[in-house]
């Protein structure tokens, strides 16, 4: 893995929010954590799922009850509250900004970024990703990295 120059927007690198918080009795366990943006359009948002649960069940062979998919507009929590109550190892921001979680660092798309004891990737929106194969295949070599 090469070395990445992590881009720190302050020194802080967590904010923390008053949302209430996310109902996470179910996914205290997950390891892994996708967070994206879930369209209003029912097409794009059916569309959305079917690329979350190949990419999970099919091409990565595991049980999509052990990921944490979060769609950022409907919880509002940020990433440190995630991180403290689940095991959340490995987080996925699929069209979302780090800023959207309170993140205060610019991630490199389609690469596996390590920082601190967490794994990061950044990549386009699930429908945009799903539409090229050119970025299905710059997302599998970091997705598969998260499970190495």
């Amino acid at each position: 893995m090469g070395k990445f120059n992590l881009k720190l927007k302050s020194e802080t690198f967590f904010v923390l929010n008053n949302h209430p918080t996310t109902h996470l009795a179910d996914k205290v366990g997950c390891s892994v954590v996708f967070f994206y943006k879930r369209s209003k359009d029912a097409s794009v948002a059916a569309l959305q799922d079917d690329f979350f649960t190949r990419l999970i069940e099919k091409g990565l062979k595991q049980n999509i009850q052990h990921f944490l998919i979060v769609n950022v507009d409907e919880h509002k929590s940020r990433l440190l509250h995630y991180l403290q109550h689940t095991a959340v190892k490995s987080v996925v921001l699929y069209g979302v900004q780090e800023s959207d979680l309170g993140i205060h660092i610019l991630l490199p798309l389609y690469q596996l970024v390590p920082f601190s004891d967490w794994k990061f990737i950044k990549a386009d929106a699930p429908e945009v990703i799903d539409a090229s194969n050119a970025l299905k295949a710059k997302l599998w070599t970091p997705i598969q990295q998260l499970f190495l």
